[in-house]
């Protein structure tokens, strides 16, 4: 078979994904007459044979089942990946992209958030969801810098603005201390008041 300058890109000008295309049906008048069609054809028939002794054999081999324990393991894994959200670079990457050796879960900075306010009496967390803040400013450029959003309910009798101040100030401190990123910006809605 032979192949033009592009490697998907048969003899005759036709794209081997065309061919692939239509591998099931019967071949065209084009394909009748083309030797690089036939050969192409041909080719695509055997791994099609190929690939589906493989599967059947795989499906046979008892070796390659997995337990119903491995099975539990794998879907718990998955769970607590898809629970842990978004991953957070520590150090913004020197080349510029959004790689980053180290890096902590979105889950895990509101974990810390979470448990700062449930230290308070009188304010309970609600939902919190964290993100970076691009355009962080600070004296260093490699600095993460996040934004979180915080929703609590107060207690009808302490709810005051230096109250909710003084829980901000708290969170930004907790998060630079216990994560190592700035809690730039730390929104705090008030969505429920509650009895003491």
């Amino acid at each position: 078979m032979a192949l033009a300058n592009s490697t998907t890109r048969l003899g005759c000008g036709r794209e081997i994904d065309e061919v692939w295309a239509n591998a099931d049906a019967p071949p065209n008048a084009h394909e009748m007459e083309c030797p690089d069609c036939q050969a192409a054809r041909a080719s695509l028939a055997e791994l099609n044979t190929a690939t589906r002794e493989l599967r059947s054999s795989d499906r046979e081999d008892p070796s390659l089942r997995l337990s119903a324990d491995l099975v539990s393991k794998i879907t718990s894994i998955a769970r607590a990946e898809v629970r842990r959200g978004r991953r957070i670079p520590l150090r913004r990457s020197q080349s510029g992209t959004d790689e980053a050796d180290l890096t902590v879960s979105e889950q895990a900075i509101a974990t810390v958030i979470r448990h700062t306010c449930d230290q308070l009496p009188d304010i309970e967390a609600r939902r919190c969801s964290v993100e970076v803040v691009d355009d962080a400013a600070g004296p260093d450029p490699d600095a993460v810098a996040i934004r979180a959003h915080l929703r609590v309910s107060v207690a009808a009798s302490t709810a005051s603005p230096g109250r909710i101040e003084a829980l901000r100030q708290e969170i930004i401190a907790a998060v630079e201390d216990q994560v190592g990123v700035t809690a730039q910006i730390v929104d705090i809605d008030v969505e429920d008041v509650h009895d003491a």
